[in-house]
């Protein structure tokens, strides 16, 4: 039994085995392409996530800024005050001023972050 090489034995050779490493590069590509959907799909959760926590705090710092804006409202229409209690009540108002000041602070430095 003789073994011959034609011409057209190689070419065929040669388009298989272009054809083989064709293919394991495709099966590789989409491999990687794959692994980055995936990785993208987890940086978009995490991102909803974090957008999420952040719309939390916002309506938090949202509803005690508006407890504390109605509390100096309140007091600003209230014309029958002691003195004594004006006072204590000023110093109530300021208190509540610094609190929704420092929560918006506290907020941005979150957000910066």
């Amino acid at each position: 039994m003789t073994l011959t090489i034609t011409a057209q034995g190689l070419f065929f050779t040669l388009i298989l085995v272009l054809f083989i490493i064709i293919t394991v590069y495709l099966v590789k590509t989409l491999k990687n392409l794959s692994q980055l959907i995936e990785n993208i799909n987890v940086i978009l959760q995490e991102n909803k996530k974090s957008i999420e926590d952040s719309l939390e705090n916002i309506s938090q710092i949202t509803s005690s800024a508006k407890q504390k804006v109605e509390y100096i409202d309140k007091f600003l229409n209230f014309n029958e005050v002691a003195t004594t209690k004006d006072g204590a009540d000023f110093i109530s108002i300021i208190g509540a001023i610094l609190s929704i000041i420092n929560e918006l602070k506290e907020f941005w430095t979150k957000k910066s972050r």
